[in-house]
């Protein structure tokens, strides 16, 4: 039911002449919301603070004709965020063999400062031949330092997703 509110003495969260949604509360009670929601109350009041306005039967007619209108009005899609990526990933992925040089290094290997700029460039050069073979391998970052080192230490050509120096 619908009721506007004639009395909002003594309460901060009424207000006169408003209207609001009323649920019985026993005879001489309502609970009150600004929803059509009997879970959503502010509160229960007295039923001579309100004069109803609207009657229940009205209420669901009208909700269920506004549901019958907005089926008709709106058609919702599924939408996939992954319309831009092509189907078979694997096939367009761009694939390099490259050895790996020897002056890659692991940062905890390198004898700069951890402040210079030259340790920076290490870690950023580390990095980047990492990631490079974790994107390809779909790989753990220890696994791809693994297959990194091995593939160092071998002196054999390592398969990675891109150039990791970007050339």
């Amino acid at each position: 039911m619908r009721a506007i509110c004639k009395d909002a003495t003594n309460s901060t969260v009424l207000q006169e002449g408003m209207q609001y949604f009323v649920f019985p509360h026993g005879p001489d009670a309502f609970y009150v919301s600004k929803f059509n929601s009997e879970e959503s109350h502010t509160g229960a009041y007295q039923r001579d603070r309100f004069e109803v306005v609207e009657e229940v039967e009205k209420i669901q007619e009208k909700d269920i004709a506004a549901r019958d209108n907005s089926k008709k009005t709106f058609h919702w899609e599924q939408m996939d965020l992954f319309d831009f990526l092509p189907d078979d990933l694997e096939e367009n992925q761009q694939v390099i063999k490259i050895i790996i040089p020897e002056d890659i290094i692991h940062p905890l290997d390198c004898i700069h400062s951890l402040k210079s700029k030259a340790f920076r460039n290490v870690q950023l050069r580390w990095s980047s031949y990492v990631r490079a073979i974790q994107d390809y391998h779909d790989c753990s970052w220890f696994e791809a330092t693994d297959k990194l080192l091995e593939h160092q230490k071998s002196k054999l050509p390592i398969v990675m997703a891109r150039d990791p120096e970007g050339k």
